[in-house]
């Protein structure tokens, strides 16, 4: 695996060309960004009509949640469905006969998904979570960004090809519910700590008897790591 400045500036500049030239991945990176202006917009009117409608309180903190975690569902379905592409076409396999190499270009891949998706998602966590100290806004996109890697390996891992891969999405995309279960009385909740995502939850206050940040990360991030072991596994095991 060989992978030089040169290389990896050449290779981010054809796949945001790709990505530009693709309107479905062009909504899933807005798709990212879309819940930020309109949390801060109708946030509080939401939070105002729960409270006066129903007696439910905390409704701008649930949807902070999961905007935080948008990132990584929809930056890692953007690169999970660009492999799908790329093994599709036979990319992945003309690959292995470069320096770069099948498994170093999805490790590129990855890496980019990560830096990109704690990059939008920490400055998410700041606009739609204020009240939450910095480092936890920070540890929450470590965990986001986990996700994102997990999102595109299982895409690449469980789906033959790009109709699959579509079909799959709204499987993954249930991951996306994880953080409401900290609403849930413990111990029941932590049935939901198998997935990684859960943790948001915890972190963002939606429970009032949570885990301290860091301990949730490192907890969220080993059980992430065992996942991301699985699917490599999987990986490696496919013909196509």
């Amino acid at each position: 695996m060989n992978l030089f400045p040169g290389t990896i500036a050449g290779l981010l500049r054809a796949d945001a060309l790709n990505v530009s030239r693709d309107p479905m991945l062009m909504i899933g990176i807005v798709m990212s960004l879309l819940p930020v202006p309109l949390i801060v917009i109708f946030g509080p009117l939401a939070e105002t009509a729960a409270h006066e409608t129903f007696g439910i309180t905390g409704v701008a903190r649930m949807l902070g949640a999961l905007a935080v975690l948008m990132p990584g569902a929809m930056l890692g379905w953007v690169t999970g469905f660009m492999l799908l592409e790329d093994r599709d076409e036979a990319v992945l396999m003309a690959l292995e006969t470069t320096p770069v190499g099948r498994n170093g270009f999805i490790a590129y891949r990855l890496v980019v998904t990560i830096i990109l998706t704690l990059i939008v998602s920490a400055g998410i966590g700041f606009f739609v979570l204020p009240d939450l100290p910095w480092t936890t806004a920070f540890l929450m996109a470590i965990i986001t960004a986990s996700h994102a890697v997990l999102t595109a390996l299982f895409l690449l891992a469980f789906s033959a090809n790009r109709v699959e891969g579509l079909a799959l999405t709204k499987l993954i995309n249930l991951a996306l519910l994880a953080p409401l279960a900290a609403l849930i009385a413990p111990p029941w909740r932590y049935l939901a700590a198998i997935v990684p995502a859960f943790w948001i939850g915890e972190m963002a206050g939606l429970s009032p008897a949570t885990l301290s940040p860091l301990p949730a990360t490192l907890l969220a991030l080993a059980t992430a790591a065992l996942f991301v072991i699985l699917l490599l596994a999987r990986l490696r095991h496919r013909t196509d």
